[in-house]
């Protein structure tokens, strides 16, 4: 194709041009919609924002092939800065559709900047008037889209074409601290902030110090991290790590019911700590060792439960049950492309009763206090959650035979967010709190055959998790403090799998090994994404959420001991999450029980 942008610049003299000097070359006509700049459009003969005068950008000549914007004229750039502004930038506007026609244009009759309505005049209007005329369907608020599109014109002599085709691109140009992003998070946290050079935002103009600080950075991995830095890059960790702590309750709950079955003697035992000889201390303080020191009061209660009690079952009556259970565990929550992982621990303390109301049915309710303590990856911060839980359940079922167990429970979560950003010279911490609430349902069977010693047998669970996180504002942080609105989290989850248990008689009294695997489907592995915003000023954005991984594995192995005559029963367990590309999980349960 012949030289495009010299055959156009040499008719420059036979295209009409603006008012005045500029605009004579006809690379610069592209112009701003009129009615909003100038006249031509349904708001009649005076344009809404600027009178007479057009607006639009000057573009210049790159090469032989490319024209490239290089600046704006007109009465644009004192409103909306020196771009063009995306959809999610523009204000709102008033607009009054007088024909009820909608192959026309309705009219804009007023705008909002800053949170205050303004006609062409720059007359204030109120609220209350506002509200009056939106009583009337003819008019309604929306985006002003126009100002979102660039309008551009062209004209062409087409030269000799071989192939009988061309081809035209557009290709956006961004703002130095738009083009360092790396990703999607990058992106929307840069926008945001680039958003203060908007002038009707009215943004705090710490904004300019702060992209200046990112701009200057040395390297563009450097200023990529300062934009993960920037913003809130781990909020998909409030749904896993309150889920995490909700599923560890619930399963202790489950556990609990699975060893009354499988011959575990919790359901006539009590915790004594009456005297035992010496290689029974011994033993008891080895598996103590495993414990770490805390600061945490209700975590050392945790790991004493399950240091002591394998679940603590003790029979009250001939009929009513009360049971006590203490978890500890650890685990990593991985990094995304959108998102930053953790390191976290938790624990969570366990108690309730149940009857028989009929032979092998039991009717329950359990209460559990639990924690989990993440701190985010690259030092970004801890995020810590604490969960109150209320659980009911029906149980059936013996060792051998159709087993069945369903659970419904509520809970109740509390977090606590300190965001550190440190970047430049840029050295802020972020606070907040928030609450939350969590649904829980679970159906879990199975049916154990005896192989002789050995019960063995499938299982299948099908759960339910329905969390939702109360919106919050940071303080602490300046302008990038930010606002975060509610977070909704599901996990529905389908377990496959079985579990074998076994008695060993030896010298010292019955060991009992078991293990159980399950494949887990999980079916709400959806992307999602949150509103969040700065509160300095800038225009929200979205925090994108990535997906979640659909297929995993949840193990655990375990051994159990009676040993002698005394009744004494010393346990070690293991359960565990295996490839799964989001977190990994490690629960350790140490117990000893004594009967009585």
């Amino acid at each position: 194709m012949d030289d495009i942008v010299t055959l156009v610049t040499a008719q420059a003299l036979g295209w009409e041009g603006l008012i005045g000097t500029e605009g004579q070359d006809p690379l610069q006509r592209a112009f701003f919609p009129g009615g909003l700049f100038g006249d031509g459009g349904a708001e009649g003969e005076a344009g809404f924002f600027t009178d007479p005068q057009r607006a639009g950008f000057f573009f210049a000549p790159v090469g032989t092939d490319t024209l490239e914007t290089n600046g704006m004229f007109g009465g644009y750039a004192a409103l909306f800065g020196n771009a063009l502004l995306s959809l999610n930038q523009v204000p709102d506007g008033l607009f009054f559709d007088s024909d009820d026609d909608p192959t026309t244009e309705a009219s804009l009759i007023a705008w909002q900047n800053a949170g205050q309505w303004y006609d062409t005049n720059g007359v204030v209007i109120s609220d209350e008037d506002v509200a009056t005329l939106l009583d009337n369907p003819a008019y309604e608020i929306a985006p002003i889209e126009d100002l979102a599109n660039s309008n551009v014109n062209w004209s062409f002599d087409i030269g000799d074409l071989s192939t009988g085709e061309f081809t035209i691109r557009f290709v956006p140009v961004f703002a130095p601290i738009v083009a360092a992003a790396g990703t999607e998070y990058q992106f929307n946290v840069a926008a945001a902030l680039d958003s203060a050079n908007i002038p009707y935002l009215a943004a705090d103009p710490e904004y300019l110090a702060i992209i200046a600080e990112i701009e200057g950075l040395p390297t563009a991995a450097e200023q990529q991290l300062a934009l993960e830095r920037a913003g809130t890059s781990y909020l998909r960790n409030f749904g896993t790590q309150g889920m995490l702590l909700t599923r560890m309750q619930a399963e202790q709950l489950f556990q609990m019911l699975a060893g009354r079955r499988t011959g575990n003697p919790n359901s006539n035992n009590a915790i004594a700590g009456s005297d035992h000889d010496d290689s029974i201390a011994s033993m008891t303080n080895s598996l103590a060792s495993v414990q770490v020191a805390s600061n945490d009061p209700m975590r050392d209660v945790a790991m004493m439960v399950a240091n002591a009690e394998n679940g603590g079952v003790a029979q009250i009556s001939e009929k009513m049950t009360a049971f006590i259970s203490g978890a500890v565990s650890t685990g990593n929550i991985d990094g995304t492309v959108n998102g930053a992982g953790a390191d976290y621990t938790g624990y969570a303390i366990t108690a309730g009763l149940d009857y028989e109301v009929a032979p092998n049915l039991l009717a329950g309710a359990g209460l559990s206090y639990g924690a989990n303590d993440g701190d985010i990856d690259d030092s970004r911060g801890e995020l810590n959650v604490e969960a109150i839980s209320v659980m009911t359940y029906l149980s059936y079922g013996s060792e051998v035979g159709f087993n069945a167990d369903v659970m419904l429970g509520y809970s109740w979560l509390d977090y606590d967010n300190e965001r550190r950003i440190v970047f430049g010279g840029i050295n802020q911490t972020a606070s907040s709190n928030t609450d939350g609430t969590q649904t829980t349902a679970a159906l879990r069977a199975g049916y154990n055959f005896a192989f002789g010693d050995v019960i063995a047998g499938p299982s299948a669970q099908l759960q339910h998790l329905d969390l939702s996180v109360d919106g919050y504002t940071e303080t602490g942080a300046g302008v990038l403090s930010m606002t975060v609105n509610d977070m909704d989290f599901e996990s529905t989850t389908l377990w496959l799998g079985g579990q074998v248990s076994m008695p060993v008689e030896v010298a010292s009294g019955t060991l009992r090994p078991s293990a159980h695997l399950h494949w887990v489907k999980e079916f709400e592995d959806g992307s999602n994404s949150v509103g969040t915003t700065f509160t300095g000023g800038t225009v929200p954005f979205t925090t994108p959420l990535d997906s979640r991984d659909e297929n995993y594995i949840r193990g655990g192995v375990g051994v159990s001991s009676s040993l002698g005559n005394d009744g004494m029963n010393v346990a070690l367990n293991y359960d565990g999450t295996f490839a799964h590309d989001d977190y990994s999980e490690h629960r350790a349960t140490l117990s000893v029980q004594v009967k009585f």
